[in-house]
């Protein structure tokens, strides 16, 4: 018989998720009208290229480059063929110095590994 009162999801390794901060470190550099985004992903995770989206205070999107970072096609179980960053990624996107531009949003979503997915994660760049 067994004990189902002491399951675990997780497994007997009393694993903890990382916080989304510390799977997804991200940084912002804004310089005259260029705005840097990085993020420092944490070992056996990796973020979704497809889902960074960058608004302006209106709510529309604004393009940008992805200009480090490796950037690979995995298999994935939610989504199939998907790009993801893994370790690092930076993007590069050109902004107008203007009123509309004083505040941006970036909304972006990872997975560690075969373990878990994090929810859409937003962050306003000031």
């Amino acid at each position: 018989m067994s004990n189902i009162g002491n399951a675990s999801i997780f497994g007997d390794n009393n694993y903890s998720p990382l916080k989304e901060d510390e799977a997804f470190k991200v940084s912002f550099f804004h310089q005259d009208s260029l705005v840097e985004i990085s993020w420092e992903i944490a070992a056996n995770h990796f973020l979704y290229i497809n889902s960074i989206e960058v608004l302006n205070e209106q709510q529309e999107k604004i393009e940008f480059e992805i200009t480090k970072g490796d950037v690979l096609v995995i298999d994935d179980l939610f989504f199939g063929k998907t790009s993801v960053a893994k370790d690092y990624l930076r993007i590069d996107l050109p902004v107008k110095n203007t009123d509309e531009n004083k505040k941006l949003t970036i909304n972006y979503q990872g997975c560690k590994k075969d373990t878990y997915c994090y929810p859409i994660i937003s962050k306003e760049i000031t």
